[in-house]
């Protein structure tokens, strides 16, 4: 009986990946929508409306909508796996 359960145990331990092998590498997984908000402000009195995640030809980016303090709203992109800020728009 112990030889079932040791050789059950062993053949269901080889078709699984390793622990640290399910784990993405970093930058994979890529940034949160309160690191991209972060990323995206250019002073601390910018408020942040909006973040939305958007897929794209060239991979997922952040849009993230905000209030400047002279009151204007712009519209600043960030990459969504790197973090780098790609464009702003007015």
């Amino acid at each position: 009986m112990r030889i079932v359960v040791f050789t059950l145990l062993l053949v269901i331990g080889m078709g699984s990946d390793p622990l640290w092998a399910s784990a993405e590498a970093p930058g994979q997984k890529g940034i949160s929508r309160q690191e991209a908000a972060q990323i995206a402000k250019r002073s601390p009195e910018d408020q942040v409306l909006k973040v939305e995640k958007q897929d794209t030809s060239n991979g997922p980016v952040y849009r993230v909508k905000l209030l400047g303090n002279n009151g204007r709203v712009r519209s600043v992109y960030v990459d969504a796996l790197s973090g780098q800020l790609l464009r702003n728009h007015k």
